[in-house]
């Protein structure tokens, strides 16, 4: 009789579908689910939107009291991190160096991060002309700078991970930072995309995106100006890559990276914070996947814990970083 007593009693202390569990933090009748703007908002909220329904349902049947879910894009990743330190945003998808800022700035906590063909980590690579340019390799590049030749220089904005602080970084492990070469002149060119099209369009002599940006374009024949596949013709996607490769190279690579993760708002409850962990991972796997792959070409989310895959210290080489750089981020340009 006393072990069935105790069986009802755990049965009403432990929450079931439908049955609301108590909060020790916020848990936000609303839950605001946003992307920093990687794309605009129309492309990314079609997936995000449907992607925040999942995870509202699969955080009510755990008992949380969350009514609905809403999905923003906002202007941008600044914008982003200070709304999740105002409680505006309670989960976003961030990028690797706008995940370590919102954590740093806004208290926010790293649970989840995305995973692509098996791989938690990826580098930025420093692109160029193919043969027209005459660069053999990274060390050839700052062979010439260092002697005086005159070179331009894309990165992708100054939130990018891949795209400017870790090449910052490589530049000032080789010592030539810009801020002290004039004849490196740099530019923004906003994006991953828009860096190799300076290369291709011959607006920069070389110019920095993640690894390897160059497969994007394998199906867009109006930003480069190659004939598009025809596979009744013979030509394939496989062929447009080989000119596109053959016409912009690469000659040097940043270290490695931990790919973008997802971060929770630091005032959530402790367990909304375990259960939003656990259920990025789970829906990434099943019927979230086709909107995490559209929205951040993820093939799956994977926790975020102290003993891997991937770990909180892994991300520690972006924090590094942050402390590296940050004192001398002006030297990084020369526009």
């Amino acid at each position: 009789m006393a072990s069935l007593l105790a069986f009802v009693v755990l049965g009403l202390l432990l929450p079931s579908e439908g049955v609301m569990r108590a909060a020790a933090g916020n848990v936000p009748s609303e839950l605001v689910l946003a992307m920093i703007p990687s794309r605009e908002p129309d492309v990314l909220l079609p997936d995000l939107k449907p992607f925040g329904d999942l995870l509202g349902e699969a955080l009510r049947k755990r008992g949380f009291d969350i009514k609905s879910v809403k999905a923003v894009v906002l202007t941008s990743e600044q914008a982003t991190i200070a709304a999740l330190g105002t409680g505006e945003v309670h989960v976003a998808f961030m990028g690797p160096l706008s995940g370590i800022r919102a954590e740093q700035e806004a208290g926010a906590e790293i649970v989840t991060a995305s995973v692509r063909f098996g791989a938690l980590k990826f580098k930025g690579q420093l692109m160029t002309r193919g043969k027209e340019s005459n660069l053999a390799n990274m060390d050839n590049f700052v062979e010439r700078v260092k002697a005086g030749e005159e070179f331009v220089m894309s990165y992708t904005s100054p939130g990018s991970t891949s795209g400017f602080l870790f090449p910052c970084l490589k530049l000032k492990q080789k010592g030539i930072l810009p801020g002290d070469f004039p004849n490196l002149k740099t530019f923004f060119a906003g994006g991953h995309s828009s860096s190799f099209l300076a290369v291709w369009n011959r607006d920069a002599d070389v110019g920095w995106g993640f690894d390897d940006v160059r497969e994007g374009f394998r199906k867009r024949p109006d930003d480069t100006g190659l004939a598009p596949v025809d596979v009744a013709n013979g030509r394939d996607e496989f062929d447009v890559m080989q000119e596109v490769k053959a016409q912009v190279s690469l000659i040097g690579y940043t270290d490695f990276v931990p790919n973008d993760p997802q971060v929770v708002a630091g005032d959530l409850d402790p367990d909304l914070k375990q259960a939003i962990k656990e259920e990025l991972v789970t829906l990434s796997k099943g019927d979230g996947f086709q909107f995490i792959n559209n929205l951040v070409d993820a093939t799956e989310f994977v926790a975020v814990t102290d003993n891997g895959p991937l770990t909180n210290k892994d991300f520690d080489v972006i924090r590094q970083a942050v402390t590296e750089i940050t004192p001398i981020v002006a030297q990084c340009s020369n526009q």
